[in-house]
């Protein structure tokens, strides 16, 4: 037998997201789910509007950061930055609704673990993805706890609380 026996071809690819398809559109025009379906896009346009609320809240906060870090080095003209990379990235922290209705009966510290664990993951995700097409607005390869000049150890109590805050944000 071939090493990924267990895999399937690629005529039962072809077929399975056929059928997949076909399942898919049944169920859709069913008329039998029409409360799901309004239920569902309900939740997607709520979904899109945090997205845009956390990708703005986060280019917002990020010009302020650098704008301050311009403050301790005297430069009083606080010059803040970012980069349209990070609308998206920050977006993502519209996801965070999914792992918050199964911690939402855990203790503060748990749920906050969870989320610095997720957002630390995002950021190396998204930033070894940016850094391989040469993209990364940020470089941490100067910085004491980095990993892989991508994330920041040091920033877990920030990302402990910025999960927290998103989960008030996200999950009204």
């Amino acid at each position: 037998p071939p090493d990924y026996w267990w895999f399937p071809n690629q005529f039962q690819q072809s077929f399975i997201f056929s059928l997949s398809c076909l399942l898919f559109h049944v169920w859709l025009n069913s008329g039998i789910f029409i409360p799901l379906q309004i239920h569902t896009k309900y939740m997607m346009m709520k979904l899109a509007k945090n997205f845009l609320y956390c990708g703005i809240t986060g280019w917002f906060t990020e010009i302020l950061f650098t704008a301050f870090q311009s403050f301790r080095r005297r430069d009083w003209r606080l010059i803040g930055q970012t980069s349209v990379w990070m609308f998206p990235i920050y977006g993502m922290g519209c996801l965070l609704v999914f792992p918050y209705r199964l911690l939402k009966n855990r203790s503060v510290l748990i749920r906050g673990f969870s989320y610095m664990v997720a957002i630390f993951t995002g950021e190396y995700i998204s930033g070894r993805l940016l850094t391989y097409f040469q993209a990364c607005p940020w470089d941490y390869s100067k910085c004491r706890f980095n990993l892989h000049k991508v994330i920041r150890l040091d920033y877990a109590p920030g990302w402990f609380l910025l999960g927290l805050i998103l989960e008030k944000i996200n999950c009204r």
